[in-house]
């Protein structure tokens, strides 16, 4: 079955430790050790596994995992199908062969087998790519790398906050190293093989850092527009606190003078206000103008602060006054961006007027029922101008005569027996 294209695949909670049936079988090197070691003569042993950081270990460190299995020393890893262990039925099991031993590990179901699978195969790479990613220098080598990685965690059918969060952070930690040293291209290249990632996870300190010089030195880019727009949007539709996260803020702030140098820019960065937030109450995402209101409100203050510093730094005037115009656009940029605010919560403050108008005539009308008026007297006395003395004389009538109908049961309803 297909889904846009993409076939759809099972999705398994990333394992950290259970229990598994294990056998351990040294290489043959012969006839006679084949026939030894051979599957009829293989015993099973059980054993709580974790899977570490470096290695596969058992609680007990006896029998057949005396030793724990070091992920570096693993040569290969594979799904053992049942029909190859005949002396275990309805099993299931996964391979590992090692310098020294192969081992089988048995679960029951093919569920369980290939969710221990799909763990010991993320684990294992990711100590190879935390070691490769640390040690490479090459720019190539590091952005290859880096592709290989993101590709595999999205290819990876486990679902697991640590799917996305580690090349995040590896990323993050390689990026604030080495940021200053990376060409340009490879600048490029490392946000475009982000974008997966960052649709499924914030971005993190350094990366919004990274993203922000890029929108400083290249705000013409289209990767400004093409890859840095989505992000943003996730984060103004999604953020709670921007006091928790300053790079972030800091982030969208250069994102939005970054398309406001476009051409016609003040015009795009309106659209893009538009977008974010639909024009009537039924946005689902009411903390957008909040968000906005926010960004603009610190940008400013930040504006008139770098300018105070300025003055008091720049002895010269002309270079002052030169800093100002070079600094004029942002602050018209948020200001702008203010005002197209006001204007729609305007508009929304309009259309709920507009809707809460007719409820008030609902809720009025069981009253109108029960005082036997139709709702057209109703409409036409609620204006003055429009009122008649039939309708009053007719209201008049009907409140005189339920009276005297309730005064009528009281006086013919039986006294209580004491």
């Amino acid at each position: 079955m297909l889904i846009n294209g993409r076939p759809i695949q099972q999705r398994y909670k990333l394992l950290n430790d259970g229990l598994m049936q294990v056998c351990r079988v040294p290489h043959a090197r012969n006839i006679i050790e084949k026939i030894r070691f051979s599957r009829f003569l293989r015993r099973w042993e059980d054993h709580h596994l974790t899977l570490e950081h470096n290695e596969i270990l058992s609680d007990t460190n006896e029998g057949y995992m005396d030793h724990p299995i070091l992920y570096t020393s693993i040569e290969d890893m594979c799904p053992w199908s049942k029909t190859k262990m005949i002396d275990s039925k309805y099993r299931f099991c996964i391979r590992i062969v090692t310098t020294e031993y192969i081992y089988f590990f048995q679960v029951n179901t093919l569920y369980l087998r290939d969710q221990w699978f799909y763990s010991m195969q993320w684990k294992r790479n990711k100590l190879k790519f935390e070691r490769i990613l640390r040690t490479a220098h090459r720019p190539e080598i590091l952005l290859k790398e880096m592709i290989h990685m993101i590709d595999f965690a999205m290819a990876i059918p486990i679902e697991d906050v640590e799917i996305y969060q580690f090349p995040l952070e590896i990323i993050s930690e390689i990026l604030q190293q080495q940021q200053f040293y990376l060409p340009r291209f490879v600048h490029e290249n490392v946000i475009v093989s982000l974008a997966p990632l960052l649709e499924k996870h914030y971005p993190s300190p350094e990366i919004c850092d990274f993203f922000s010089r890029h929108c400083r030195d290249s705000p013409r880019s289209q990767i400004v527009i093409e890859m840095f727009t989505p992000v943003v949007q996730i984060i103004l539709k999604h953020n709670t606190d921007f006091g928790r996260y300053p790079r972030m803020r800091v982030f969208v702030q250069e994102y939005l003078v970054a398309i406001n140098s476009q051409n016609d820019g003040l015009r795009i960065v309106q659209e893009f206000i538009k977008k974010m937030h639909g024009p009537t109450m039924v946005c689902p995402f009411p903390r957008v103008l909040t968000n906005f209101v926010s960004v603009c409100l610190a940008a400013i203050y930040n504006f008139f602060e770098d300018r105070k510093k300025c003055s008091f730094c720049l002895d010269d005037k002309e270079s002052c006054r030169a800093y100002e115009e070079a600094t004029e656009s942002q602050l018209v940029c948020y200001t702008t961006m203010l005002q197209t605010i006001l204007t729609k919560k305007q508009q929304l403050s309009k259309v709920t007027t507009d809707q809460a108008a007719p409820k008030s005539y609902l809720r009025s009308t069981p009253i109108l029922n029960h005082l036997r008026v139709r709702s057209i007297d109703h409409t036409t006395a609620a204006s003055p101008s429009s009122c008649t003395s039939s309708s009053q004389s007719d209201l008049i009538a009907s409140i005189s005569k339920n009276k005297q109908i309730a005064r009528f049961k009281t006086r013919v309803q039986p006294p209580k027996n004491k």
